[in-house]
């Protein structure tokens, strides 16, 4: 999967400088000029990071990103400022959960590694629900199985570690038998 990266900022050469800077990262690049045209592009397809400035009209970067939290948890969030206040940080780390807060002037470098991290935490993080919910699907059917066959998923053993059949199951020792037999008759072949 190639993942998406929306930048936000309203000084839109600014965001041309760091679109062109970061072309040859493996994602891709939107941009938005402010949180409006953001939220016009978000629902085009899935941004797996989403990186916004914070002094922007209309709508600042801590209210845009605590909005796309809302809205679209799975986008790792990074915040952009001029502003070195650590009531911004705080702010934009309590309201929009942001997963890294970087400060201007920024070099392209720094934004790139940056957002390469956030893809990684952010792979690392569905790898984590994929394989959960594998387990989870694996437990279902174990469950739906016990509960047609009891005792198909869940088998005693003796100290000496046997098996032990229950003497009320009949079935399960004519099964046993019956293959007992076919195999000794296999073997004769």
């Amino acid at each position: 999967m190639r993942h998406a990266v929306l930048l936000v900022d309203d000084d839109v050469e600014i965001l041309e400088m760091f679109r062109k800077l970061l072309r040859r990262e493996p994602y891709e690049i939107d941009v938005a000029a402010g949180a409006e045209q953001a939220f016009e592009i978000l629902p085009s397809r899935n941004h797996s990071v989403v990186v916004s400035d914070e002094r922007m009209p209309g709508m600042n970067g801590t209210e845009f990103l605590s909005r796309v939290q809302l809205e679209y948890p799975d986008a790792m969030r990074i915040m952009v400022t001029g502003q070195s206040s650590v009531d911004v940080a705080m702010r934009a780390i309590n309201e929009g959960q942001v997963y890294r807060f970087l400060l201007k002037p920024l070099r392209a470098s720094e934004l790139g590694s940056a957002i390469r991290d956030a893809l990684t935490e952010w792979d690392l993080r569905h790898a984590s629900e994929a394989s959960l919910g594998r387990e989870k699907r694996r437990e279902a059917a174990l469950a739906q199985l016990e509960s047609q066959w009891q005792g198909l998923t869940r088998v005693d053993r003796d100290h000496s570690g046997a098996i032990v059949v229950p003497d009320e199951s009949d079935d399960l020792e004519n099964a046993l038998r019956e293959a007992e037999t076919h195999s000794r008759g296999r073997g004769r072949r």
